[in-house]
C-alpha cells in the first residue's frame, strides 16, 4: 500500500512540476501559457486528495474498517474544504 501511494504522490509532483515549468516558459517567451500553470497548480492540490483516496480504497480492500472510515471523514473535510460549502 505504502508504494502505490508514494507512487501517486511522486507522479502528481512531477506532472505539477512539468506542466507548470512548461506554462512559466510558454509565458515568458510568448506571453501565453498561463492555463498551463493553474492546471499545474490545480495537480499540485488533487495529488494528496487522490492519497487519501487511495488510502481509503486499499483500506477497504484490506477490510479495515476503522481506518476506511478516518479516511473517508478526511476526504470528506478536504472536498468540504475545497468547495467552500
Amino acid at each position: 500500500m505504502e508504494l502505490i501511494l508514494s507512487y501517486i504522490l511522486r507522479l502528481g509532483l512531477f506532472m505539477a512540476l512539468i506542466i507548470s515549468f512548461v506554462g512559466g516558459y510558454l509565458f515568458l517567451i510568448e506571453g501565453t501559457g498561463v492555463m498551463l500553470v493553474q492546471l499545474g497548480i490545480f495537480i499540485l492540490i488533487a495529488t494528496p486528495i487522490m492519497g487519501v483516496f487511495t488510502c481509503f480504497v486499499m483500506f477497504l480492500w484490506k477490510k479495515d474498517f476503522i481506518y476506511a472510515l478516518l479516511s473517508a471523514f478526511i476526504l470528506a473535510t478536504l472536498f468540504y474544504s475545497w468547495t467552500g460549502s
